[in-house]
C-alpha cells in the first residue's frame, strides 16, 4: 500500500471540496479518475493475471491524497476458481440454451402405463427329432382359448440430451385352459383322442431396451434405435394320450429364455403442445441358440395431454412372433399373432 500526504505532512481538507476516486497502479501512475462519493472495489485483468484493486478518495481542492491503491496478486485458489468459472460459464450457458431446443414432439421423460387388448391367434407345435411324430395345435380353435386377451404394457422413454436417449418396453402374455376335446389332436408325438381331457398353457414375456437417436427439429422428428430384447416362452399340453393303442397320462412342455439384437424405427409429430401422433416399428431376429426366430412389431398412436404433465394415449398395434425351440429330444415352435388397440395413462416431464 502507498500512502501520500501533502508536502507539509498534514491532512487538510478545504471547505466545499469534492471527493474523487483515483486509481493508480503500483508505480504511482494515474490510470483512471472519476468523481465519486464512495470508495469502489473491482477485479481488474492485467497481463500478470487477476488482481484485486481498491481505492479511496482524494480531495480535489486540497492536494491531499489519503490513499491509494493497493495492487495485490489474487490468492492462487481464488485465481483457479475464477479461471474455472470463466471456462465453464460458456458451457453452462450453451447447455441451458440447448435444454430449450428439444422438439415439441419429444419429452425429456415419458412414462406410459396401460393395456393392450389383443386379438390373438396362437399355434404351438412339437415333433420328435426324427420327424416321425409331429403335431400342431391352435389354442383358440382346438383348446377353446379366448381369441381376445388384455395384456398389461409398460413403456418408458427419456432423453439424455436434446436428440438421443433410451427407450424401454415390456409386456407379458399368460394363458391356460382345460378342455374336453371334441376332435383328435396331436402334439409332441402324443395323440389326444376326442373326449380326452387336456390342459394347455402359454406364457410369453417380452422386454426391450434401446438407445435412440432422433433426427430433425420442429414438429417432426425421425428416430433410429439399436438395442437388445429379452423374451421367454413357456408352452405345453398335458392330458390323456393314446400311444400304440394304449392310453396313459402324457405331457409335453418347454420353457426357454433368450436375448437377441433389436432394431427400432420411429416418427413423432406434434400438432401442438397437447396433441401428438407417432409411429413405431421394431424387429428382433436371432438365428442361433436353442430359442431362435423373429419378433416384429408396428404401432400407430395418438397422445393427448389435457394437463401439463398427465395425459392419455391410444394406439393400434400389430405383433408377429415366430420362435423355434431346438431341444435335445424334440423340437417345438410357436406362431403367435397379436393385433388390436392399446390405451395408456401417460406422464411426462
Amino acid at each position: 500500500m502507498v500512502i501520500r500526504l501533502p508536502d507539509d505532512g498534514h491532512w487538510q481538507r478545504k471547505p466545499g471540496c469534492q471527493e474523487r476516486t483515483k486509481i493508480v497502479d503500483s508505480r504511482g501512475d494515474e490510470t483512471m479518475s472519476q468523481v465519486f462519493r464512495k470508495s469502489v472495489s473491482s477485479h481488474v485483468m492485467t497481463k500478470r493475471g487477476f488482481f484485486h484493486r481498491t481505492s479511496t478518495t482524494s480531495c480535489i481542492n486540497c492536494d491531499a491524497l489519503t490513499l491509494i491503491d493497493t495492487e495485490t496478486p489474487m490468492n492462487p485458489s481464488k485465481f483457479r476458481l475464477c479461471r474455472r468459472y470463466l471456462l465453464t460459464a460458456p458451457l453452462l450457458l450453451a447447455s441451458t440454451a440447448s435444454f430449450a431446443d428439444v422438439s415439441p414432439a419429444l419429452d425429456r421423460f415419458d412414462l406410459s402405463l396401460g393395456a393392450y387388448y389383443a386379438n390373438t391367434s396362437t399355434t404351438i407345435g412339437a415333433s420328435d427329432k426324427s420327424g416321425q411324430y409331429t403335431g400342431n395345435v391352435n389354442l383358440e380353435r382346438d383348446l377353446g382359448f379366448e381369441d381376445h386377451k388384455t395384456v398389461p404394457r409398460v413403456k418408458l422413454d427419456f432423453l439424455l440430451g436434446d436428440h438421443q436417449g433410451f427407450s424401454f418396453d415390456y409386456f407379458s402374455l399368460n394363458r391356460s385352459r382345460a378342455k374336453t376335446l371334441s376332435d383328435d389332436i396331436s402334439y409332441g408325438g402324443n395323440e389326444y383322442d376326442a373326449s380326452a381331457s387336456v390342459h394347455g398353457k402359454l406364457n410369453f414375456d417380452f422386454g426391450s431396451a434401446a438407445y435412440r437417436w432422433w433426427f430433425g427439429s420442429g414438429s417432426d422428428v425421425f428416430g433410429l434405435g439399436i438395442g437388445a430384447a429379452y423374451y421367454r416362452v413357456g408352452a405345453g399340453i398335458s392330458g390323456t394320450a393314446t400311444l400304440d393303442g394304449e392310453s396313459a397320462q402324457a405331457s409335453t412342455s418347454y420353457d426357454e429364455t433368450a436375448g437377441a439384437p433389436l432394431l427400432q424405427l420411429g416418427w413423432r409429430h406434434a400438432f401442438n403442445d397437447n396433441l401428438r401422433m407417432y409411429f413405431d416399428a421394431s424387429g428382433v431376429k436371432k438365428n442361433g441358440g436353442n430359442l431362435n426366430g423373429h419378433i416384429y412389431n408396428a404401432a400407430l398412436g395418438l397422445e393427448w395431454y389435457p394437463w401439463k404433465n398427465v395425459g392419455f394415449g391410444a394406439e393400434y398395434a400389430y405383433t408377429r412372433i415366430r420362435l423355434n425351440d431346438d431341444r435335445d429330444d424334440y423340437n417345438a415352435n410357436l406362431d403367435l399373432k397379436l393385433h388390436g388397440p392399446s390405451a395408456f395413462v401417460k406422464f411426462r416431464f
